[in-house]
């Protein structure tokens, strides 16, 4: 019976739409790109009806690009045309009624017919986009929360909640910020529109290219140096994309083959890769949706958490890179002839013009200017920037290919963001998200270091069956305020949640990252996903010190930043070279890896006791190693 519905609400998959459907969809695409590029520019909508009219112009296209079922078909039918219809009416109707809709006093002046039908439909049409772009798991979550809404009210003690019609329902659902038009729309319509048409232009005009180049040049010609250069490029693609999945379908469409020719078994290659390309939704300075998400439901300036960012998201990379380092050394791994190797030069030459537009959105950013301002300039200077080389040169026809190909980008996200809307919006309207923060601070006790083991559990669980933008947008209405109230401030805890949120792609069973590299590297998901965990290590633990010890935020004296920085780092390679079993001075045993692991917990707890104990373990452990090398690598 469960396979049974787990089948039935299998994500669909994308259309090849021909002839007139095909204008149709270009039509629309192209008129959001220039809604978009309008709205965010001018900058004087209601966000709540800017957020809500971008919705209803995405979903009408996601009708049209994905197909209801696995088999695929390209035939459109009445539903799909049905819904995207419909959903560009809604658009029409909420910017006809914007004045309305602005001054109204939800909850209090009542809707009119047109409003509940509108209402009705959207609903449906946002279920249906979330089932068929994202699957059974966030539409289970959705279900049994729409069920609660209803139906909560027969429930006897603490889940009780009063009755709820349907008027309330749709009104705080569909026509309030409190729900589909809420934060998550919002940060979609603005920042996440602005960075993933950027990523989009900055591909398409040679930056993955370039950085692939790039991390060859620097690290193909060393020990395991495809499975480096797959650490390097996906760490340098993720600064650009912030998105796992597609950090690793265009990277590792190159690393995982080249990774498997040099030697790596097929679960490895596609685990460095999945790991790799994980942290891009955690590397500066485009984090992906979370970090924009945490700057609305924080009001932190994206700066600050950019700068906040950079230390931990290095050390994740760093325990990474060292773990595939002890691998090629103990497996004895070489790296790619000479021959095969681009010259460091050669990459800068052929491409180095593509940092311009990166280098300025560092800059504009560190400066204080908002995000979708500094996006915008940094996209408006991308086109220019590709006539300088014929090969890359944008002319009108690839100008509307990689507007198309941003679009397409964004629609299951807008599917997600939508669906979060209405998740949140059920947790406020019944009060079930006081109540579950109640019951996680109760366990919690009031302990810190359990309320975080706790966050990390629970946001690891909706991770399996939802996508990152949905996991943190639940972690920060849910778990930011147990965090909060154990102590830990609300920047640190946020950022927290952001980090769980992006290792969720990883984390088995459901590993969205780990699905797309199996698919490359011809392996089991699972057993990648796994190998991905011990990869990312490093991950796992770094918020738990930033929790505690902002220095490694980059907040603090400069000698507390580079206590604390390096005492982690050592933890996480003594960390490494347990996994491994294997350190630079060659392999490691069983008793001496457990001892590893405990010198790298104390190294990794600050506090000068705890360190010196951890160091001095570490160095007895590896002294007879060391010795037996004579101290070479």
């Amino acid at each position: 019976m469960t396979l049974n519905i787990f089948k039935a609400l299998k994500a669909g998959t994308k259309r090849d739409l021909r002839g007139l459907w095909q204008k149709v969809a270009a039509g629309i695409a192209l008129f959001i790109m220039g809604f978009q590029v309008y709205v965010n520019i001018i900058g004087t909508w209601d966000p709540f009806i800017h957020a809500v009219v971008f919705m209803g112009l995405m979903l009408s296209l996601l009708f049209l690009l994905q197909s209801p079922s696995p088999k695929h078909s390209d035939a459109l039918p009445i539903i799909d045309v049905f819904f995207c219809i419909f959903m560009l009416l809604f658009s029409l109707y909420m910017w006809l009624e914007r004045e309305r809709f602005i001054t109204r006093f939800p909850l209090v002046d009542a809707l009119n017919f047109l409003d509940i039908s509108f209402g009705l439909v959207v609903v449906a049409a946002i279920f249906e986009a979330m089932r068929r772009t994202l699957g059974a798991g966030l539409t289970i979550v959705v279900t049994v929360i729409l069920f609660y809404v209803f139906l909560g009210h027969f429930i006897e003690g603490p889940f009780y909640h009063r009755p709820i019609d349907l008027e309330t329902f749709l009104d705080h659902l569909v026509f309030t910020i409190n729900g589909v038009g809420g934060v998550p729309m919002r940060v979609a319509a603005t920042y996440v529109f602005v960075f993933v048409t950027l990523g989009a232009f900055l591909e398409a005009s040679g930056g993955g290219d370039f950085f692939y180049k790039f991390a060859n040049s620097i690290a193909g010609g060393y020990a395991g140096g495809p499975a480096k250069v797959a650490v390097i490029s996906s760490a340098a693609f993720g600064t650009i994309s912030g998105s796992p999945t597609a950090d690793v379908a265009t990277t590792g469409a190159f690393t995982i083959p080249l990774m498997k020719r040099m030697g790596y078994s097929p679960i490895f290659a596609g685990a460095v890769e999945t790991t790799a390309s994980t942290g891009g939704a955690l590397l500066p300075p485009i984090m992906g949706t979370a970090a924009f998400l945490m700057v609305e439901f924080t009001g932190t300036p994206y700066r600050e958490i950019v700068i906040a960012s950079v230390i931990p998201a290095l050390i994740y990379y760093f325990g990474c890179f060292m773990q595939v380092h002890f691998r090629s050394l103990k497996e004895n791994l070489i790296g790619l002839p000479r021959e095969e190797l681009p010259h460091f030069g050669d990459a800068f030459r052929d491409r180095g013009e593509f940092l311009v537009p990166l280098g300025l959105l560092i800059f504009l950013i560190l400066k204080g200017y908002t995000p979708t301002l500094a996006g915008l300039v940094c996209l408006a200077l991308t086109v220019p920037i590709s006539w300088l080389r014929k090969d890359a040169r944008m002319d009108v026809e690839r100008i509307l290919q990689t507007m198309l190909l941003s679009v397409n980008r964004l629609a299951p996200l807008i599917a997600a963001c939508a669906a979060a809307g209405l998740v949140v919006g059920g947790l406020n309207i019944t009060g079930l998200a006081s109540k579950f923060i109640t019951l996680i601070g109760t366990i919690a006790g009031g302990n810190a270091l359990l309320a975080l083991v706790l966050a990390a559990g629970v946001l690891l669980l909706l991770g399996m069956g939802m996508p990152l933008p949905v996991v943190y947008i639940l972690g920060a209405s849910l778990i930011a305020p147990v965090l909060t109230g154990v102590g830990i401030p609300t920047f640190r805890a946020h950022l927290f949640i952001v980090f769980y949120s992006a290792l969720s792609a990883i984390t088995p069973p459901v590993a969205v990252a780990a699905y797309t590299a199996a698919g490359i590297a011809g392996a089991d998901p699972m057993a990648i996903g796994w190998q991905a965990v011990k990869l990312g290590v490093a991950g796992f633990v770094v918020p738990f010190v930033f929790a505690f010890y902002p220095a490694i935020m980059l907040q603090g004296s400069f000698l507390e930043i580079l206590w604390i920085t390096g005492t982690t780092i050592l933890g996480i390679l003594f960390w490494t070279a347990a996994v491994e079993g294997y350190f630079f001075w060659g392999k490691v045993g069983i008793l001496p890896r457990l001892g590893l692991v405990l010198a790298g917990i104390l190294l990794i707890i600050p506090g000068g006791k705890t360190d010196l104990i951890g160091l001095t373990i570490g160095i007895v452990l590896l002294l007879p190693k060391i010795k037996e090398r004579g101290g070479k690598v």
